[in-house]
């Protein structure tokens, strides 16, 4: 997405032309990644997404207790919610072992929603302004 691999992004579109999917996929990674604003939309419609998707998995689980009916897509948000508990608990098990005294869960949320909470800070003071080498890890992940 940095300017100074514009050259290599329109290489590897060129290769692309028999994958519109996959050319048009890459050039929304540079919308998106090639500025603050723009990671902090994606951002956004990141986090949308899984509010969705836990809310779906919330009411599959109510149409298998409460009426007994299974939807054809159970296994995939079956898997989902698998690899969210997983992700969760990895980040957990991290936040308590590199020395952040996280000792619960809702310590661990916390800490999580105080990081999330300073880089929207960071993206939203780094607005107009332009992405680097020394800056775009920060800006993405926030750390």
């Amino acid at each position: 997405t940095l300017d100074a691999y514009k050259t290599n992004r329109v290489e590897i579109y060129k290769h692309l032309e028999m994958s519109p999917l996959l050319k048009w996929r890459l050039s929304q990674f540079h919308d998106f990644f090639g500025s603050p604003k723009g990671i902090k939309e994606f951002l956004g419609t990141h986090e949308l997404k899984i509010i969705w998707q836990i809310k779906r998995m919330y009411r599959t689980r109510n149409l298998v207790v409460h009426a007994g009916i299974i939807p054809d897509y159970t296994e995939t948000l079956v898997e989902n919610s698998h690899t969210y508990l997983d992700l969760l608990i990895s980040t957990i098990n991290d936040l308590s072992i590199n020395g952040n005294q996280i000792r619960t869960i809702e310590q661990a949320i916390e800490e999580i929603s105080i990081r999330v909470k300073k880089h929207e800070r960071y993206l939203r003071d780094f607005e107009g302004k332009s992405i680097d080498e020394k800056n775009y890890v920060k800006l993405i992940f926030g750390h």
